[in-house]
């Protein structure tokens, strides 16, 4: 026998006969009760929700009480009326007035007192103004359109709040999961690397490390459980769902709009963001209705005509007059000529509000443009990273286990298994905030392309209605008590 199989046979009789200087031991492998010293840092308890909270439902309870949705609504009835307004100004107005009251007039040269009571129905009708009229009903109809994009504008946002504050929480539901169980493996491991170095069979300086380790895990975990309270509590405000505790694990449902991949072409992108974002329509409606407010000649150098039809309803005068009045019609024209400038200085003030305006949509289609090129390219990132650090993820749960069993057969130290399950903890974070990226990029191209909201089945023609109230059973957490 050789010098190298004498030795390999030796080492191998001393393996099977010495306690294993890890957790190899039956006793100790199934022994995980002995008491151990209050931890130095105290570890939340998380209570397990009755049922985790559906998107659906989320989603319908955030739009109910979304207060910049409602306003953007409001201010789409407020544009309407104010067009209600506009367009009655083409239309004549008829009233009836009556008269009561005592003359004293000259007839032939003597006076006579006389007693009048007379009432008139009359329609006044004005003709022409100059044509400020229409400019301003076609200034009003691009004042609707650009209210409605806002309201389009308003419900994307409000769905890409929601779907953040839903992937923000699922992120560290994850994490948080991922934080106890590092904590318990750590746990156990400690109190294994304890009833070692008590008997014995371990250095006290493993003691000493498994017990940093243990505190390590300890202040992860009540981080993590920190960062689980306030995306809770971001959650409960965007939404209006107080003691939301847990959500569906699913990912939210966003398909690339038009079946556009996030490879295609950006000027393919950006394409699709000129006709679909909202924000940039409703700027291109105000700079045409800015420019609609800008007449050739303003209005007050041009000539006015009304027309005024009366007629005779009743009439008691004591005496009687020689002649009466039954009915008469009145075109009136009318040119005046202001002085002092105020027409003027009303167009050049109408003039620069267009300029600003037309200012305004070019920097939101630059914004766009920038803003689309830099969320596509960050999407693109995550999308390609998300896989690789699934496969390390996988690469390093075997590399656990595989050091856990070599930490057993002594082949592996106590401070290489703790880096071990230490790298694959980053892994699993480094995945969940790429997930997270991903996710909150793919919300955002929803946005700018003006799709989200279809996708989740709340685009309207107006794009601003809210969805009616979900036929899923609301969570019994969520009844009013």
């Amino acid at each position: 026998m050789g010098w190298h199989a004498w030795m390999s046979s030796t080492l191998l009789a001393a393996g099977l006969a010495l306690p294993a200087v890890g957790p190899a031991s039956a006793a100790d492998t199934a022994d995980h009760t002995p008491a151990q010293p209050t931890p130095a840092v105290a570890v939340p308890v998380e209570a397990a929700p009755a049922s985790p909270l559906t998107f659906s439902v989320a989603l319908q309870q955030a739009l109910l009480q979304d207060g910049a949705l409602r306003a953007a609504r409001a201010n789409v009835v407020a544009a309407r009326a104010q067009q209600a307004q506009l367009r009655s100004r083409f239309f004549p107005t008829a009233g009836v007035e009556a008269r009561q009251g005592r003359q004293v007039v000259d007839e032939l040269q003597s006076p006579v007192e006389r007693h009048v009571r007379r009432s008139e129905g009359f329609v006044r009708w004005n003709l022409y103004n100059g044509g400020a009229d229409r400019s301003a009903l076609a200034a009003a109809e691009f004042d609707l359109a650009a209210a409605e994009a806002d309201a389009r504008h308003e419900l994307e946002e409000a769905c890409e709040r929601v779907g953040k504050a839903w992937a923000e929480l699922q992120k560290q539901q994850a994490l948080h999961q991922h934080a106890l169980q590092r904590h318990a493996e750590v746990r156990g491991l400690a109190k294994r690397v304890a009833r070692q170095v008590a008997a014995g069979k371990s250095a006290d300086a493993d003691g000493q490390l498994a017990q940093s380790a243990l505190i390590d895990a300890e202040l992860a975990l009540q981080g993590s459980a920190a960062d689980l309270a306030a995306a809770r509590a971001q959650f409960s405000v965007i939404t209006g769902l107080p003691g939301v505790q847990a959500v569906e694990p699913a990912a939210l449902p966003w398909a690339a709009p038009t079946g556009l991949a996030l490879a295609t072409a950006l000027d393919d992108w950006w394409a699709l963001a000129v006709e679909g974002h909202a924000a940039s329509q409703a700027a291109a409606a105000r700079r045409a209705a800015a420019q609609a407010r800008v007449p050739l000649i303003a209005p007050e150098y041009l000539p006015r005509a009304d027309l005024d039809l009366r007629k005779t309803l009743s009439e008691r005068t004591a005496p009687t007059e020689s002649s009466r009045h039954r009915r008469s019609w009145t075109l009136s024209l009318t040119y005046e000529v202001p002085l002092g400038g105020a027409a003027t200085a009303r167009r050049d003030d109408n003039v620069a509000r267009a300029e600003a305006a037309e200012a305004e949509a070019w920097r939101s289609l630059q914004a766009l443009r920038g803003e689309l090129a830099v969320v596509r390219q960050q999407a693109l990132q995550a999308a390609d990273a998300l896989p690789a650090l699934e496969r390390q993820r996988g690469h390093l749960e075997a590399v656990v286990q595989a050091s856990e069993l070599q930490y057993q057969a002594g082949r592996r130290s106590l401070l290489q298994l703790i880096d071990q399950r230490d790298r694959r903890f980053n892994a699993e974070q480094r995945a969940a905030d790429t997930r997270l990226r991903l996710t909150q990029a793919q919300l955002r191209l929803g946005v700018l392309t003006g799709s989200l909201a279809a996708q989740w089945g709340l685009a309207t023609a107006e794009g601003s209605a809210i969805p009616e109230r979900s036929t899923e059973p609301t969570p019994e957490w969520l009844l009013p008590r």
